[in-house]
């Protein structure tokens, strides 16, 4: 949809999945106003587009001029789940870190360059375990850093190609994921000497694909299995049994037992530790 597309269109386009985020009403830079204006410009900005595109809330925001500062930060974390800035200046990686990056001051990749340049920094992303955010614009119009119709295809069907490796989606879902990413924990219970319950904690809505690592010292020989006695399908990985948990499951409880119950007393139990391998993949 081209910036001066009639609002039916960019409707019809959030209708499909896109993502609408705020970038202000007036386009200034933030860290330089008043703190009531600022304030103003971050609401507003909001409310204005919720009011248009009332199936998908706006929850992201792109900082005009990607300047902000601590103040202007904190402040739209009040508003928004996300804030996007421009690319490092410190020479760091031009991705996101999924584990430790802050929400709101992202850092977002301009692609002035060659198409070979953004595959690149894709390259180095999927290398890296990283987040890249895409800041494409406008397309085909004046405007910074202009991108023609024929390289962005060419961006999207290279992307494509990069599948399982690289999940593409827009900056709103990414952000849900990690934020569930960041708070899921796996709660372990002995309920006798033979059965472990494990249950997630943290799941609710949104519910990705969770791989689960438990350290055991001797991994061959355990199991895990539904409430039904259905059995979940697990590899060992040195010292560890790993399985994904049951999408249909996410709010209910496994179990882990040994393989062979008649011989309980061959097997050495030690000290049960586990961990969660949180993917951010599909």
């Amino acid at each position: 949809v081209r910036p001066s597309a009639p609002i039916s269109e960019w409707q019809a386009a959030a209708a499909r999945g896109h993502e609408m985020a705020s970038h202000t009403v007036s386009h200034v830079p933030l860290d330089a106003l008043e703190v009531h204006q600022m304030r103003a410009e971050l609401i507003n900005s909001k409310a204005i587009l919720d009011s248009l595109f009332s199936g998908a809330p706006v929850v992201s925001l792109a900082y005009p001029f990607s300047q902000t500062n601590a103040a202007v930060a904190e402040e739209a974390r009040l508003i928004y789940q996300s804030g996007r800035v421009g690319p490092p200046t410190d020479g760091s990686a031009v991705y996101n870190d999924p584990a430790t990056a802050d929400l709101m001051s992202l850092k977002a990749f301009f692609p002035c360059s060659t198409v070979a340049q953004w595959h690149s920094a894709v390259e180095r992303t999927i290398a890296g375990n990283g987040w890249l955010v895409e800041a494409l614009h406008p397309i085909d119009e004046p405007g910074f850093c202009r991108v023609a119709t024929e390289d962005f295809a060419d961006h999207l069907h290279y992307l494509s190609q990069q599948r399982p490796a690289l999940w593409v989606a827009p900056v709103r879902d990414v952000v849900k994921r990690i934020q569930q990413w960041r708070t899921v924990e796996l709660q372990i219970e002995s309920i006798s000497k033979k059965v472990y319950q494990l249950r997630i904690i943290g799941i609710h809505s949104y519910q990705p694909n969770w791989q689960v690592a438990l350290y055991l010292n001797d991994p061959h020989l355990w199991r895990v299995e539904e409430e039904n006695g259905r059995i979940v399908p697990s590899n060992m990985e040195e010292d560890a049994l790993v399985f994904s948990w049951p999408q249909h499951r996410a709010n209910d409880l496994l179990f882990l037992r040994p393989k062979d119950q008649t011989h309980i007393a061959q097997y050495s139990w030690g000290t049960l530790k586990h961990a969660i391998r949180k993917q951010l993949e599909h």
